[in-house]
């Protein structure tokens, strides 16, 4: 019998040209090292539930955190005139927006929350707010801008202002320096509210956009 030998880029091996099973005493076969079994569907399934509850926690600590920002700045904005008051206020704005900025780099999706006037299209965020904003977008891979309304007016109306407001929140990204390539807009009209349309507090939560910072 004759045996042919393979040289192999992974080792060598030994090759069979025909033989019957008593000839391959003495010989050692190189087997490939067995891979690992892929992880069961079940815990793919729960490892992803815990990642998106983090992730849910993660985001309403943000929220969380952006009202103590609203808070001190109107706090800062009634000390006017008072230097040692503005100068711990200022100290706590800063503070509250190193932790804004530090739950956004653990969370996987983050969001952030933009309102708008009544009928308005007009993206105004605070300056700290749209800086914590195009730091995440710059860092992103991918960018969701969801243009929300409230339920006063008609259901293609309120359409268009929510698709106008998320078109609103891309361009202020994209001018300072956000690639527009991994910004995507959506309208959801008046269909998602989070507050209750038939109080003026609740019409004005509604009027907003969803920015969700994917990395």
């Amino acid at each position: 019998m004759k045996f042919k030998k393979h040289l192999l880029a992974s080792g060598v091996a030994v090759a069979i040209a025909s033989a019957a099973m008593p000839a391959l005493a003495g010989l050692t076969v190189l087997e490939k090292t067995p891979e690992k079994p892929p992880i069961p569907p079940q815990q793919v399934v729960e490892e992803g539930t815990r990642a998106r509850a983090e992730n849910e926690r993660l985001n309403r600590e943000i929220d969380r955190l952006k009202a103590d920002l609203s808070r001190v700045q109107a706090e800062l904005a009634a000390s006017k005139g008072n230097e040692q008051a503005c100068s711990a206020k200022l100290a706590k704005i800063n503070q509250t927006l190193d932790q804004i900025e530090q739950r956004m780099a653990e969370v996987g999706t983050a969001l952030l929350r933009v309102n708008f006037g009544y009928s308005s299209a007009k993206f105004d965020p605070t300056p700290e707010i749209g800086e914590a904003m195009v730091s995440a977008g710059m860092k992103a891979k991918r960018i969701n801008i969801r243009g929300h309304s409230d339920n006063t007016g008609s259901v293609e109306a309120n359409r268009v202002l929510a698709m106008t407001r998320a078109i609103s929140a891309k361009k202020y990204l994209t001018e300072r320096g956000v690639a527009k390539g991994k910004v995507y807009v959506f309208s959801r009209g008046s269909s998602e509210p989070v507050g209750d349309n038939s109080t003026e507090e609740g019409r004005a939560q509604n009027r907003r956009v969803d920015v969700e910072f994917i990395r």
